[in-house]
């Protein structure tokens, strides 16, 4: 059984919205996959790291880290699929952790492309920082000062923005800033590429992108949604 299921919201389509709500009901409530599978992304996630407890270990410290395990290879082969698609050559990635979705973007990036990582965990970016490849550009600091920290990187553009922070942790009027700010920076035809385990952000997307993808990676833990919005 095929687990690749695609939904497309458009400005205004409160019909394929509702369609969100029953699709995420239908395949977790109902555990159409099953709960062994979430186990095996896990430890498939876990063993891309040398200290695959170094998650759990930020998210007791650290109250702004969501995450207490790495994104799983499913859900990193989704999101950078979604960003390979673009044919970027400026990538800007949000909360790059320790770089398992920062390796795999610079394996699909031009040689001449340019990725700009920015983790705000002290311990995630000593980590981050230790990937070595001129393509990559890093910076420590809160995605609140996103247009601060591209300025200093000198970077006025990106083709794509790829963001794992989880929007739930910025108050609503910060939500509404950090998405405009990434509409203003991208051309047209540009994308920004988020996983959220809910579909929260779906009605902040809408009021500024015409047209959203939206994509389901149950084989993640906990199951992720992956929303690609392109500016048009």
């Amino acid at each position: 059984m095929k687990n690749k299921e695609n939904i497309n919201i458009k400005k205004g389509g409160r019909a394929a919205f509702g369609r969100v709500d029953a699709f995420i009901q239908d395949k977790i409530s109902k555990g159409r996959y099953g709960f062994n599978e979430l186990i095996k992304a896990g430890a498939d996630s876990g063993r891309m790291l040398k200290r695959p407890f170094s998650y759990l270990e930020t998210f007791i410290n650290d109250a702004g880290v969501a995450a207490i395990h790495p994104s799983s290879k499913y859900l990193v082969a989704r999101v950078v699929r979604a960003v390979e698609q673009g044919g970027p050559r400026v990538v800007v990635e949000f909360g790059a952790a320790e770089g398992v979705m920062t390796k795999k973007i610079l394996k699909i990036l031009a040689r001449d492309g340019r990725l700009a990582a920015i983790e705000r965990n002290e311990g995630f970016y000593k980590k981050l920082a230790e990937i070595e490849d001129p393509r990559l550009r890093t910076a420590r600091g809160d995605v609140r000062n996103m247009a601060d920290i591209l300025r200093g990187m000198e970077i006025k553009n990106a083709d794509c923005f790829v963001s794992g922070i989880p929007f739930s942790f910025l108050s609503p009027e910060e939500r509404f800033t950090l998405i405009r700010e990434i509409y203003a920076h991208l051309p047209h035809g540009g994308r920004f590429v988020a996983y959220q385990c809910t579909t929260h952000l779906i009605p902040l997307l809408r009021k500024q992108f015409r047209q959203i993808k939206v994509e389901l990676e149950i084989r993640n833990m906990p199951p992720h949604f992956v929303f690609t919005a392109i500016k048009k």
